[in-house]
């Protein structure tokens, strides 16, 4: 991600005019290869973790406030060998009426089967759920995918 940052910063400052700068000597094809570069990084990004298990938890809480300690105690599931990849975050109401009623969504990554079986049985993710078991209005709901 940093690398997508960083050569979309360089392209936008060195494609663009600036009138009484030396940017404007670089040549057009360099800010082609730039533009390249950063679709190709798109893409690498997109298809990062094709082929790998996904697995979304939704939970809804009791009290919001809790929601620092659910995200922190959620976050420390990357350390469970086989953890791939964690994002963690809370529902954010954009007038979609479809919207699921819960309010935080966790998405974890794993290589294969074995990886996530690994994660399911490991104990902290096991510390994880008793820990939140009493801050939840009611059971997590998840859903496991095949990333296309």
């Amino acid at each position: 991600m940093k690398q997508i940052i960083i050569l979309f910063v360089f392209f936008v400052f060195s494609c663009e005019n600036h009138p009484n700068s030396s940017l404007n000597s670089i040549p057009t094809n360099s800010c082609n290869q730039l533009e390249q570069q950063v679709k190709q990084l798109k893409l690498d990004l997109n298809s990062q973790y094709k082929g790998y298990i996904g697995h979304d938890v939704y939970l809804k809480l009791k009290n919001l406030e809790d929601m620092p300690k659910v995200t922190d105690a959620l976050y420390s599931l990357k350390n469970v060998n086989g953890v791939e990849a964690i994002k963690v975050g809370p529902f954010k109401n954009l007038g979609d009426k479809r919207a699921l009623n819960y309010d935080v969504k966790m998405q974890m990554y794993f290589k294969n089967e074995t990886a996530y079986k690994f994660y399911n049985k490991d104990s902290t993710h096991l510390n994880v759920r008793a820990q939140l078991g009493s801050l939840l209005a009611s059971p997590p709901a998840s859903f496991d995918f095949i990333v296309k």
